[in-house]
């Protein structure tokens, strides 16, 4: 196998990369939608402090993108979210391609990606993208941990992990 990003996995990366530009785009709200979005939206533009927890990381990133658009900042939040999802699902890639061959990695991602949930709060205005995007950072570390034996730490990290392995929105 080659070192560096510039393994066999790249083809299977760009692949992913340009199926969910494309599906995610096709499915992005052109606007702000109902629930929270016109909340998280003006919250960005004015550097606000939406409903608790106030989600202060998500806020910042999320101005950025809605100065992009300043006429229409509910699709810049809106395409801020896409791109998360996006990189969620190549996470998803790469964690999976650990232990399994590239197209079974390549697979499992596709079907996060194009699972419900996923899909939707990809394509709107929503903090969960960003969530799932730092939960799967967690998971390259879990495997790091078992492969150092350091079970003390890896026990720690389930226990704090095992409440949002059970919790199931809607």
């Amino acid at each position: 196998m080659g070192t560096g990003i510039f393994t066999k996995k790249w083809p299977y990366r760009i692949l992913l990369l340009f199926l969910f530009l494309s599906i995610y785009s096709m499915a992005l709200s052109p606007d702000i939608t109902t629930g929270d979005a016109g909340e998280l939206t003006s919250a960005a533009m004015v550097m606000g402090i939406p409903h608790p927890p106030g989600y202060p990381l998500w806020t910042l990133l999320a101005r950025i993108f809605s100065l992009l658009f300043p006429e229409n900042p509910g699709f810049g939040t809106n395409l801020f979210s896409m791109l998360i999802g996006i990189a969620s699902i190549l996470l998803v890639f790469e964690i999976v391609s650990f232990d399994a061959p590239y197209w079974f990695s390549s697979l499992v991602a596709t079907n996060i990606g194009l699972f419900p949930q996923i899909l939707n709060y990809s394509t709107i205005t929503e903090v969960y993208s960003l969530t799932i995007f730092f939960f799967l950072l967690l998971l390259p570390l879990l495997h790091f941990l078992s492969l150092t034996g350091d079970n003390e730490m890896s026990t720690i990290i389930h226990i704090q992990l095992s409440p949002c392995l059970l919790y199931t929105s809607d």
